[in-house]
């Protein structure tokens, strides 16, 4: 039922009707705690779907705030935070996973990235995202993450071979994107 009622409440959303999208995957009935979880996940995705990065991240802190210490709950978490611009509590999320789990690639690369798109503190950005590829040497999206870290610290001749490299991999649109404003700076 939850399936069929997210399909019908995502093409509710894209008629620009959020409120009863959000309605109908709410009034699914749930008879425990786990379908109540994917009942609240389905909401979240939906909301994301819809450009709402603030509402997911308010609706997945109540997720957070049942199991603090489940790390796929807290990289949803900080993921959402970022989108929604409150910087400090995902790089906090990001590092309490590190801290939980050192060889999570996905939290070194996720804060690494962050860093980087913001343009700050962009040696710890290259630490950490080199750290993330340590751990997962052939992840498309961490050598994005380096491409994307080295194009910003103005290294865009190494920033290019590690996109080429990642798109030849995975030829995913975030990823051309990120090659596609490389190859526009070097008049490519």
């Amino acid at each position: 039922i939850l399936n069929v009622q997210s399909l019908r409440a995502t093409i509710l959303a894209r008629q620009g009707k959020l409120p009863q999208a959000r309605a109908l995957i709410r009034a699914v009935p749930t008879r425990n705690a786990t379908q109540e979880k994917l009942k609240r996940r389905a909401e979240i995705q939906l909301l994301r779907e819809a450009g709402a990065p603030q509402e997911a991240y308010l609706l997945q802190r109540t997720l957070l705030d049942q199991a603090p210490d489940d790390n796929d709950v807290a990289y949803d978490t900080a993921l959402l935070a970022d989108k929604a611009g409150k910087h400090d509590t995902a790089e906090t999320l990001l590092r309490g996973i590190i801290e939980r789990d050192p060889a999570h690639h996905h939290a070194y690369n996720a804060l690494g990235y962050s860093l980087a798109e913001r343009g700050i503190r962009l040696d710890e950005a290259k630490v950490l995202i080199e750290k993330a590829l340590e751990l997962a040497p052939t992840d498309a999206f961490i050598m994005d993450s380096l491409g994307w870290v080295e194009f910003k610290q103005g290294r865009k001749t190494e920033a290019l071979v590690i996109l080429e490299k990642a798109y030849s991999l995975r030829s995913d649109a975030d990823i051309g994107a990120h090659l596609g404003e490389v190859l526009w700076q070097l008049g490519e």
